[in-house]
């Protein structure tokens, strides 16, 4: 059978040659039932093949990804936007991911013109296109388009999402990382650290992705040389 284990203490011992020390979890692992269920709940969908995409997307398997979304888009009724605009948008998402950022920006656009001519209201789905396609401007250095769809994005959030709710981290992640590469550091930090602050509230301890915004902070820190802060 197949063991699920805690990594504990490294060290080296010899060069090139380290000592890691496992600890065998049990099914009563309090922190890991909390980490489960936490990413439980971030892949949950309206189908079972919706709920397979996005464990796919988590797995990194994005070829097979593709052809899920595909298989979704081409089985939904062409009158039920709001779903064919979230397969379209996570379609773009797997372009986006295999570094194809302008296709990826053609679906983002496809999926937010099938969500407006829908007659039944999703205001999170449109900020949630919206904030793709605004990575997908980012990750082409056109900033300046990327800032006004931000506002958008965040200004239907707030008042749809309390204020500490994962997804208004998301964007003050991504707000945070522009001003990063347009080098202001001190703005970017303020953005970074309120991500943080709300994921910290909201995730446990051992999630991921509490993990790669303190990695984000410290990037910062380092690439400005206040290497004691990084620590």
């Amino acid at each position: 059978m197949h063991a699920v284990c805690r990594i504990g203490n490294i060290v080296e011992i010899e060069d090139r040659l380290w000592q890691v020390e496992l600890t065998s979890t049990t099914g009563g692992d309090p922190q890991l039932q909390i980490l489960t269920e936490c990413l439980r709940n971030e892949i949950e969908g309206p189908s079972s093949w919706d709920h397979l995409g996005k464990l796919m997307i988590t797995l990194g398997l994005f070829d097979k990804t593709e052809e899920i979304s595909k298989t979704l888009i081409n089985s939904t009724a062409r009158d039920e936007k709001n779903e064919l605009a979230h397969y379209y948008h996570q379609l773009g998402y797997i372009k986006s991911v295999m570094g194809d950022h302008q296709q990826a920006l053609d679906i983002y656009q496809q999926s937010f013109e099938i969500k407006r001519n829908s007659t039944k209201q999703n205001r999170l789905l449109e900020a949630i296109i919206y904030n793709s396609i605004v990575l997908e401007y980012d990750k082409m250095g056109n900033y300046s388009t990327a800032f006004s769809y931000y506002e958008k994005t965040l200004a239907i959030r707030k008042q749809y999402l309390s204020s500490d709710h994962p997804d208004m981290a998301a964007i003050y992640n991504n707000i945070g990382l522009i001003y990063n590469k347009l080098d202001n550091s001190s703005t970017c930090l303020t953005f970074l650290q309120r991500a943080l602050k709300i994921l910290e509230k909201t995730l446990p301890f051992n999630h991921p992705d509490l993990s790669s915004a303190y990695n984000k902070i410290a990037g910062v820190y380092h690439k400005h040389g206040e290497y004691l802060k990084v620590i």
